[in-house]
């Protein structure tokens, strides 16, 4: 039989998303899979219609708060490796897959034993052959992660498989076995930059990390979170974006990148937020707060009440 594979979702407030996409990893074609609802102490009754229309074919947990994209994934995690599975995916739960993902994922995951991260390559949902993700690179001039083909129409054929600095959580294959040498995804960071500070972790402990463009999916950006420019998407970016140097790179370069952050970065944020978004004054202070934050050394991301 083929190895295990968990597939984790995190629900928050979202019953219709993650209804499809759990109707389309029902379809795949890869043979010994579960799929494990994580709901974040959703508000709303999605939970309860998604157990009663799944249940029979669905694992759930329910927790009483939103944990963040880490901390709700990170229980999953401990879930799936007390089933003793070989594999966990973290799929988020606003994602179509294609038929075929997973076991091209697996695929090239049994080729090689260092390999212990892979990914999909990433599609907007509504703009099906644009690419939302194309692999992960750091980039160290701009202190930051940078994507592969980002919002470039997908012409490439026969793409191969290649290592990368990271890969996207929102469609990560991971060996579980590399949980117990290197933890789980860090909790500080709550919501984006957790997938690349895991696969720099890996990568600094030998690993390899691969991006597999023959594994596609469809993600509806952002519908949780309703866009690249809301207050809860700038506060992360700019706390966590300082986090990850801090965690995976030389004291020196941090400052280097608290420089560029204060007068390159947050300058363009605000000139962006200013041109295009109605609530400017609260997107524009959740980037003020988030890099507070992080020099204060807030842990806290109950940051919604001081906005």
């Amino acid at each position: 039989m083929s190895p295990e594979v968990f597939i984790i979702l995190v629900n928050w407030n979202n019953y219709k998303d993650t209804k499809d996409c759990i109707e389309s990893l029902l379809k795949i074609d890869y043979d010994n899979y579960n799929i494990l609802v994580v709901d974040n102490g959703s508000e709303d009754d999605s939970y309860k219609k998604l157990y009663e229309e799944f249940s029979s074919s669905v694992s759930f947990i329910k927790n009483n708060e939103n944990l963040g994209f880490s901390g709700g994934n990170n229980v999953g995690i401990k879930y799936a490796l007390k089933k003793g599975c070989d594999y966990v995916l973290l799929l988020n739960n606003d994602t179509i897959v294609d038929r075929l993902f997973l076991s091209e994922l697996m695929t090239n995951m049994e080729k090689d034993s260092r390999i212990v991260v892979s990914g999909s390559k990433v599609y907007y949902y509504s703009d099906a052959n644009i690419i939302w993700f194309g692999g992960g690179k750091f980039n160290f001039f701009k202190s930051g992660t940078s994507v592969y083909g980002l919002n470039k129409n997908d012409t490439t054929k026969n793409e191969n498989v290649k290592e990368v600095d990271y890969i996207s959580g929102c469609a990560l294959l991971v060996r579980s076995n590399i949980f117990s040498k290197i933890g789980l995804l860090d909790e500080n960071f709550f919501n984006y930059g957790e997938d690349a500070d895991f696969c720099l972790r890996a990568k600094r402990a030998g690993c390899k990390v691969v991006f597999v463009p023959s594994s596609k999916v469809w993600h509806k950006v952002a519908s949780t979170m309703k866009g690249n420019f809301s207050p809860f998407y700038l506060y992360f970016q700019s706390k966590n974006r300082l986090l990850l140097v801090k965690k995976n790179f030389p004291k020196i370069y941090l400052i280097y990148a608290i420089f560029i952050h204060i007068f390159c970065y947050i300058p363009y944020k605000l000139f962006i937020v200013w041109l295009k978004k109605e609530k400017k004054l609260k997107a524009s202070l959740s980037l003020f707060l988030g890099t507070y934050d992080f020099l204060m050394r807030n842990k806290s991301p109950r940051f919604f009440d001081r906005l």
